[in-house]
């Protein structure tokens, strides 16, 4: 054999026997990236979850204080028909 022929076929035979590796670094990288997106979906919603749980939040604060108003205007009118009903309210 020739030493281009005896080179040929080892590279013919390295070249056949790297293309699984090859191959699977190909697919590696495909997942990575896969995975990559994977991950940042994943936080996006983490995000979108922390703003529902604020909103929530905030909702039900927001729900005690409107309560905590009616109490205080319905004391507030309590008081004012008390005022009202007295016979000699002092003044200052």
């Amino acid at each position: 054999m020739s030493q281009n022929l005896k080179i040929q076929v080892l590279l013919s035979a390295i070249d056949k026997l790297t293309a699984p590796f090859r191959d699977a670094s190909a697919e590696a990288q495909k997942l990575a990236k896969k995975l990559e997106s994977a991950k940042n979906a994943e936080k996006k919603l983490a995000d979108k979850q922390k703003l529902i749980d604020s909103y929530k939040k905030l909702k039900l604060g927001l729900n005690e204080s409107g309560q905590k108003l009616k109490e205080a205007q319905e004391k507030a009118k309590q008081l004012a028909q008390q005022f009202n009903q007295t016979a000699e309210p002092t003044k200052k």
